[in-house]
């Protein structure tokens, strides 16, 4: 197993603690609302779930401005999706037939199609229609919420990082490894992003700000 050390940095060189500072479990996030945890094992697997940020899927609108949100077991438990900040009951979307995508002389228009512009199928995809032709577009499940595994590094702290497609917000309430209570995010402390470096075989250092030291319990 690799030990961690806690080191600094100073006029942009690296200066080592002359003994180890000591590995507490720290929590904290950075100014871009990335999280870290440390004092955990290298290598260590964790289950993190961040209550209130929906999970999302990316689909592509055709030709017609048709998006198609096929049936999938992994959103099979959610009962609503929103586009746009819209909501749509799944159990309550009318059951139709979707049109057909037709092109004459390169020029495409939808035929047949219904007249509701959410519906879902008889197998239980959902259409939205109206879009612009070939837009990506981001429908979310609000009931649903994102989970992810992540590994520690060699110094021994997971980052939990804010993305596009899974925001941090100041709201966003992180669960570790199936804690019933979590954090939330706007109650940590604000650091200066750490980093994991490698000095030997068989050690790696959590690389800090010298004057972000204290916030790390040092």
């Amino acid at each position: 197993m690799k030990s961690k050390k806690i080191a600094a940095v100073l006029f942009g060189s690296i200066v080592l603690a002359a003994s180890a500072i000591p590995a507490k479990a720290e929590t904290r996030k950075d100014a871009s609302n990335n999280v870290y945890i440390n004092d955990l094992v290298p290598g260590s697997v964790h289950n993190i779930s961040l209550d209130g940020t929906p999970r999302t899927r990316t689909v592509t609108a055709n030709r017609c401005g048709v998006a198609k949100l096929s049936a999938s077991l992994s959103y099979s438990t959610a009962t609503q999706i929103s586009l746009a900040s819209v909501v749509s009951e799944l159990s309550t979307l009318p059951v139709a037939s979707p049109g057909n995508c037709s092109s004459i002389a390169g020029v495409y228009t939808l035929v047949d199609a219904p007249t509701a512009t959410r519906f879902k199928d008889s197998v239980g995809a959902v259409y939205v229609q109206g879009l612009p032709p070939s837009s990506q577009q981001v429908f979310s499940y609000p009931e649903l919420f994102v989970s992810r595994k992540i590994t520690a590094n060699a110094c021994g702290y997971v980052k939990v990082s804010s993305t596009i497609s899974s925001p941090l917000t100041g709201a966003t309430v992180i669960k570790f490894d199936n804690d019933p209570i979590g954090f939330t995010v706007g109650n940590l402390s604000t650091t200066i992003a750490p980093s994991c470096k490698k000095i030997s075989e068989t050690q790696s250092v959590m690389m800090i700000s010298i004057t972000d030291k204290r916030n790390w319990g040092s």
